[in-house]
């Protein structure tokens, strides 16, 4: 249940009290075509979204909240899991695909850019990609270090699930070419698909922070 804490330290800054929020100049965006073209042209892809459909049955019932268990302390449970996929998935493009260089701002796709409140509370901070996700990754930790050792509060997690559909959004929108490369789009679309359900089981992210992936998410559920 807490092996989120065994992390590699390549992860790891100092903890930042802080917020984010979009400055985004329109709304919706159009998900890039050559994308969900690159997602979904390919025989062996074709073959792993029909997998999807009969895996989408199993990953709603798992969700479900059990007769005996605490609502909050079911999604904090889902939140380590959750943390644990992206430290994996985003571990697998952050060291030559997700650079300063590469990704300068934390964005997904051209109409989305998120921005990191400074610890004043004060300045918003643009950032690159890479030091957003690593200072969000960090946060979490300590996050949920403190919902395990307390009580568990479902509004807290609120803002969990926000950043981390944010990670999810800047990964498909960005390096879902690198993913496919390295033969991780599967668990990609598993794990972004379990993390959807799960979001919209407990009502934790706003259907206006979802629109970077509507598009996408439309696809996989089709």
């Amino acid at each position: 249940m807490l092996s989120f804490l065994d992390w590699g330290s390549s992860f790891r800054s100092k903890k930042v009290s802080s917020k984010d929020q979009n400055d985004n100049a329109g709304w919706p965006p159009s998900f890039p075509q050559s994308q969900l073209t690159s997602l979904l042209g390919t025989a062996p892809a074709r073959e792993r979204l029909r997998s999807l459909l009969l895996e989408r049955q199993q990953l709603q019932l798992a969700i479900r909240l059990p007769e005996s268990e605490s609502v909050d302390d079911w999604i904090v449970l889902h939140c380590i899991d959750f943390l644990n996929l992206l430290n994996l998935l985003y571990g697998m493009v952050y060291v030559h695909a997700c650079t300063p260089n590469t990704c300068p701002r934390m964005t997904a796709g051209p109409a989305y850019e998120f921005l990191w409140q400074r610890s004043d509370k004060r300045t918003m901070e643009r950032l690159p990609a890479s030091k957003y996700i690593e200072l969000v990754l960090s946060w979490a930790e300590e996050e949920l270090r403190r919902l395990m050792a307390g009580s568990a509060n479902r509004k807290s997690c609120h803002k969990l699930a926000q950043r981390f559909h944010r990670i999810f959004a800047h990964l498909y929108h960005h390096h879902l070419a690198d993913l496919l490369d390295m033969d991780a789009i599967a668990h990609l679309n598993t794990s972004y698909l379990h993390f959807y359900f799960f979001i919209k089981e407990f009502d934790l992210v706003g259907s206006k922070e979802l629109e970077p992936m509507r598009a996408l998410t439309e696809c996989l559920l089709a």
